[in-house]
């Protein structure tokens, strides 16, 4: 082996740990590039901190994909004052019976709500009746159709409750429901309006997790009405599966941007799009690791955890628009978990071979430099989020992408052999 091969696969041996050295919170320069510690193995190795951007920036995307959620989230002042609420809507449509004879009628119903997990503690729901036309695609705690707002901010109802349920450690994954056969008669004939129906948690300090009707609106274990049929001649049960169903949600201690960079999920939905300048990583260097580090400014985990992902830009910035990775193992740039008890002046770092390549792909064709977005795993349905310093922070705090690199070979090196 060569001397410059060993100097060369030597350094790329030592690369992960001296990451972990470089990539010690010591500070940033305010010119944007900071050398950690400079001269390493006689200057084989050299380490920079990118904190400049070309564009860095938060924006709110339409939460429309929670139609799509798998999950119809519900809770009340949770985990405490000020806290979420989160309020599941479905509908269910009668228009297969319009074909049958107008003495058939339903004699019996059941509404069937399954669950997972359940709850540790037992937590009452009221069931309403919707007052005004909603959408799934667009409804949410301020607004019911695009370009129509809720009369009141988190749906428009009946407050008279049309059933209470508790559910609770005791009870299996669903509910059953004894449903007004007279409401059923009323949305059957159009004396009343069939807006469907909207589920009120009761209990503060819960959360609670139904299942929804799935992306394709098969899924059997979404919400449903059981019920039974009298016909002139012998009877006939029949399974109404619901039509439409999403949660909407209010977070009254939403984080704001205040200068910084929010990524948040629930409502609003907010990512963050990074555009790092790479001006100042010297020609001709390659990249053995690269590394995007974040310190928090302000986070807020109601639940476990938040898991925050790192993906690549696929198109133009154009906001909510952006195309980006999808999250799988293979394309995520790197993922961190934030925990409840995360605080200010932690940091978060996202790392992967993909990550590196990508910084190379930069380098080598900077026309393909499209950015880097930071999103949280579940977005649809995860509360709460994490505010992180932006670009005009202090020097110490500031987002930086600190990379590892080989400078070029000295072209000397390794002459001279037998």
């Amino acid at each position: 082996m060569s001397p410059v091969h060993a100097r060369l696969w030597g350094a790329l041996a030592l690369a992960s740990a001296l990451l972990a050295a470089a990539c010690s919170e010591d500070g940033a320069s305010p010119v944007g590039v900071e050398l950690l510690p400079g001269g390493i193995l006689a200057g084989g190795v050299q380490a920079l901190a990118l904190t400049e951007f070309a564009r860095a920036l938060d924006y709110e995307i339409f939460p429309s994909d929670r139609a799509d959620s798998e999950r119809l989230v519900t809770a009340h002042d949770w985990p405490e004052e000020p806290g979420f609420e989160s309020r599941a809507l479905f509908q269910f449509s009668f228009e297969a019976f319009d074909s049958l004879p107008v003495e058939v009628e339903v004699v019996e119903a059941q509404l069937r709500l399954t669950y997972s997990p359940t709850p540790a503690v037992p937590v009452t729901f009221t069931v309403h009746r919707l007052t005004s036309e909603w959408d799934e695609e667009a409804a949410t705690w301020e607004r019911r159709l695009l370009g129509a707002s809720w009369s009141e901010p988190g749906g428009d109802f009946d407050p008279e409750p049309l059933a209470e349920i508790t559910i609770g450690p005791d009870q299996p994954d669903s509910v059953r429901i004894d449903f007004p056969l007279d409401l059923i008669a009323d949305w059957r004939s159009g004396a009343v309006e069939n807006h469907g129906v909207i589920l009120l948690q009761q209990t503060p300090g819960e959360t609670v997790d139904f299942v929804s009707r799935g992306l394709e609106g098969t899924n059997r274990n979404g919400p449903l009405l059981d019920v039974e049929l009298e016909f002139p001649g012998p009877g006939a049960a029949a399974t109404i599966l619901a039509i439409d169903d999403v949660f909407i949600v209010d977070d009254e201690a939403a984080l704001e941007s205040d200068g910084g960079l929010v990524v948040s999920g629930a409502e609003p939905v907010r990512r963050i799009f990074l555009d790092p300048d790479i001006d100042a990583i010297p020609d001709g260097v390659t990249i053995a690791a690269a590394r995007l580090v974040l310190t928090i400014d302000e986070a807020r985990v109601p639940g476990d955890t938040l898991t925050v992902v790192a993906r690549q830009v696929l198109s133009e910035f154009v906001g909510e628009k952006t195309v980006l990775s999808s999250v799988t193992p293979a394309t995520v740039l790197g993922a961190a978990v934030l925990p409840p008890g995360a605080a200010s002046g932690d940091t978060l770092s996202f790392e992967s071979p993909s990550l590196t390549r990508l910084v190379r792909e930069w380098i080598r064709d900077p026309d393909s430099r499209l950015g880097v977005a930071l999103t949280l795993f579940d977005e649809r349905s995860a509360f709460g989020g994490v505010r992180f310093f932006g670009p005009d922070a202090p020097a110490d705090v500031r987002p930086r992408i600190r990379l590892l690199y080989i400078p070029p070979s000295d072209p000397g090196l390794g002459e001279g052999g037998p």
